[in-house]
């Protein structure tokens, strides 16, 4: 997964990798600036979009990610991969 940098006071990275092509939906990961790594799945491409183009990265998560998909949190070891 490729994870972009945010200019953010919330996020500090976030990526998006497609799970389902045939239905557009994918794996969000959000990286938070304190340090939690979250993925959220089932994602709409769309919303990773939406979320790409948006300047305030954390308002748009807290409208319109959070409490709205599966959610776990992860250990991503120094090598990037997951725990």
């Amino acid at each position: 997964m490729i994870m972009i940098k945010a200019q953010s006071s919330t996020i500090k990275e976030y990526g998006f990798e497609m799970t389902n092509v045939g239905a557009q939906v994918g794996t969000l990961r959000v990286i938070f600036n304190n340090g939690g790594t979250y993925e959220f799945d089932a994602v709409p491409a769309s919303t990773f979009d939406a979320m790409s183009k948006e300047k305030s990265k954390g308002k748009f998560f807290g409208q319109f990610i959070r409490g709205k998909f599966n959610t776990r949190k992860i250990e991503i070891t120094d090598q990037g991969g997951k725990k």
